[in-house]
């Protein structure tokens, strides 16, 4: 990759999350390897950056992007469709050299790059006696955090650009446990990329172990670690250890589920902050630096009255599909939450009756203005607990524990208010479950892959509002199970990188 081996951190300046810094204090884009790292205060900043950069990777093109590749969504009828979702959403255009994927891969090992030099450095920080035991103990959690950041990566990677777990793959990740500017490791299996994993977890665990987590921290505690654990192992087809890791962190009952339509409502609109566990810091400051995430803005595409504010348009680049509308029943108000029936439009036909993904609503809290125009910016919720009832539920199926399995869906079922049924087919119900309940969060195409699925479009709310020409590369596709393109492509300049300092082999198919 043609800028791995840039060891300058190259991102904004970050927020002080919690500490106070000379003004005399090095630039953070200045700093330098041999300088960053003389005090508790550099390594607070140099982490601080981490959370800088992760606030800008989770949401976007990173979350969206294998949502347009999956079934449960259109691409909207637009007055242009050349545009970044094209190639994805129809898998005949999508090539090894898509520059959207190729930019998440960039991005996501840019940021492992600087993590692994605030790793190495960080431990070199002088302690002096006086006052040793807070500092080791902001070490211990800075580290913790610098771990976890990279565990959380490496598992987007993992799932995105490698094949669904397989011990017998060599199909892997280049693993960088140091900074590295050259004689790049070459790719890894997929067994060896997650136990370099779960050791990261293991140890953001241990370093994580006295950071007391809360609903909406900004940071990762220790339930944050406990969460990528249950997902990672889940990946992994370990049912007993992501069981157990699940319903250790449920137990606790520091995270309970909403059960009103109105405090979920909030959750998404407004960022509240029930049910997460990890919720990133951001912010809109007047006439001062804002600290921003990508926004996701395919979904709505809202254009107001400036003076009434009421909506005249909506041009989404993405339509949920009525297979998609159709799982969810009347009485789950998520149907009016995570989806809404509103209207398209494309030039100045207007579709009624449409629902459209409303988990990203336009947020006033981080705009100059309620009446600037709509960014879709929200604080990411890196980990929701939500996730953990879906795991343990899905994790007990797999372990031969139906009785369980039905205890943890029918709690999430009931919070959403559809409560306990008489299944006919639990495991059909517990992906489904998962489909709704973390619809247009990025896991979709990592479910289909590691489900052994194919990929289904499924019928269209309104024919006309969506791209159908090809049909069969659109509404109508229909993709076997198994097709290498659901494993994303490395980028054709990192399979083969600077006389062979780099030697990655390029997934199957490509």
């Amino acid at each position: 990759m043609k800028n791995l081996y840039k060891i300058l951190i190259l991102i904004s300046i970050p927020f002080l999350l919690n500490a106070c810094f000379s003004l005399d204090q090095e630039p953070y884009k200045e700093l330098s390897q041999k300088n960053s790292f003389k005090s508790l205060q550099d390594a607070q900043y140099w982490v601080n950056g981490m959370y800088a950069t992760l606030r800008g990777n989770v949401y976007g093109r990173a979350m969206y992007a294998s949502d347009a590749q999956a079934d449960f969504a259109n691409l909207a009828r637009r007055s242009s469709n050349n545009d970044i979702l094209t190639e994805i959403h129809n898998w005949t255009l999508l090539t090894s050299s898509n520059g959207v994927i190729a930019t998440i891969w960039q991005k996501y090992f840019d940021a492992i790059q600087n993590i692994n030099i605030g790793i190495e450095g960080i431990p070199t920080i002088p302690i002096s006696a006086q006052g040793a035991t807070s500092a080791r103990a902001q070490i211990n959690q800075n580290m913790g955090e610098l771990y976890l950041a990279r565990a959380y990566y490496y598992t987007y990677l993992v799932t995105h650009f490698c094949p669904a777990y397989d011990e017998s793959s060599v199909y892997g990740l280049p693993l960088l446990d140091k900074p590295t500017i050259n004689d790049f490791p070459k790719r890894s299996t997929v067994k060896e990329t997650y136990e370099f994993i779960l050791a990261d977890i293991t140890r953001a665990q241990q370093l994580l172990s006295n950071v007391t987590g809360s609903a909406g921290k900004t940071t990762f505690s220790k339930d944050a670690a406990t969460a990528l654990k249950a997902r990672v192992l889940l990946y992994k087809e370990d049912w007993a250890g992501a069981y157990q890791a699940a319903t250790g962190l449920i137990s606790a009952g520091t995270y309970p589920l909403t059960t009103t339509s109105s405090t979920l409502q909030n959750v998404w609109e407004k960022d509240a902050t029930a049910e997460s566990i990890t919720q990133l810091y951001a912010r809109y400051d007047k006439g001062n630096t804002a600290e921003l995430p990508n926004g996701n803005d395919v979904y709505l595409g809202e254009e107001k009255s400036y003076y009434t504010q009421r909506v005249l348009y909506y041009y989404p680049k993405l339509i949920p599909t009525q297979s998609f509308v159709d799982l969810f029943d009347n009485t789950d108000f998520r149907k009016s939450v995570y989806i809404r029936k509103l209207f398209a439009n494309y030039s100045e036909t207007k579709y009624n009756n449409i629902y459209l993904v409303y988990k990203y609503p336009d947020n006033d809290e981080l705009k100059n203005s309620p009446r600037d125009d709509s960014s879709y910016l929200h604080r990411p919720k890196v980990f929701r607990i939500a996730e953990l009832y879906l795991i343990a539920a899905e994790a007990a199926y797999k372990n031969g524990d139906q009785t369980n399995a039905k205890v943890y869906l029918d709690r999430l079922r009931t919070a959403r208010g559809i409560g306990s049924v008489t299944y006919t087919d639990l495991w059909a119900e517990i992906q489904n479950e998962r489909n709704r309940e973390l619809a247009f969060e990025g896991f979709r195409m990592a479910d289909i892959k590691r489900w052994g699925l194919g990929v289904v479009r499924g019928t269209p709310q309104n024919l006309d509002a969506i791209v159908s020409d090809p049909a069969d590369q659109y509404n109508q596709l229909n993709i076997p199970a198994g097709n290498y393109k659901m494993t994303w492509p490395i980028p054709p300049n990192d399979v083969k990188y600077q006389q062979g300092k780099a030697d990655w082999a390029q997934n199957p198919g490509w």
